[in-house]
């Protein structure tokens, strides 16, 4: 199994309500989640629910680790969700390039900002929508969305975040 020490501070800050300090104000007990699928292990806040599922895209199948707030106080409970995939053949370059298109022809007003990773070039992007709320009954609520994508040893780590519109701050490092 691989330990991903490098998302590993990333995920855990999000996870957390991370304001750049490792542990939120109310300290919550975490337990440990070890995904063989994608190989890494991570502690999570208990009251933090986790799902495996996976992800279609361009006809091929990955798999995908969830972890979700509880609902509280918002609209729609704080996500994270990390899966992977190899890089080979495909440069850090090309697959934010072909992010980018894909960012721009899909959502408005996307930001992008550069940020390391564990020592490694990574790209964020930022944007809001609408989406189903928590009730499922058709109201929509507005949330913000933020995806990083970062290459290490070979292999692609996209991790996003979605949060009610106007929390993203609380969950990113």
């Amino acid at each position: 199994m691989r330990w991903v020490m490098p998302l590993l501070p990333l995920i855990l800050l999000v996870a957390c309500g991370g304001d750049g300090i490792a542990k939120p104000s109310s300290s919550p007990t975490y337990e440990e989640f070890i995904s063989p699928r994608l190989g890494y292990r991570i502690e999570t806040p208990e009251e933090w629910t986790i799902e495996e599922d996976s992800l279609e895209s361009n006809g091929e199948s990955y798999p995908v680790d969830g972890f979700m707030s509880p609902l509280g106080e918002q609209d729609f409970p704080a996500n994270v969700n990390l899966t992977s995939r190899s890089a080979l053949g495909r440069t850090f370059d090309a697959i934010i390039a072909m992010e980018r298109v894909t960012m721009r022809e899909n959502w408005e007003d996307v930001r992008e900002d550069e940020l390391v990773v564990a020592g490694h070039e990574a790209v964020i992007f930022h944007y809001s929508f609408e989406t189903y709320g928590t009730s499922y009954e058709g109201e929509f609520s507005p949330v913000d969305f933020s995806k990083v994508f970062v290459v290490i040893d070979d292999v692609e780590w996209e991790m996003w975040l979605t949060t009610s519109l106007g929390d993203r701050d609380r969950y990113m490092p």
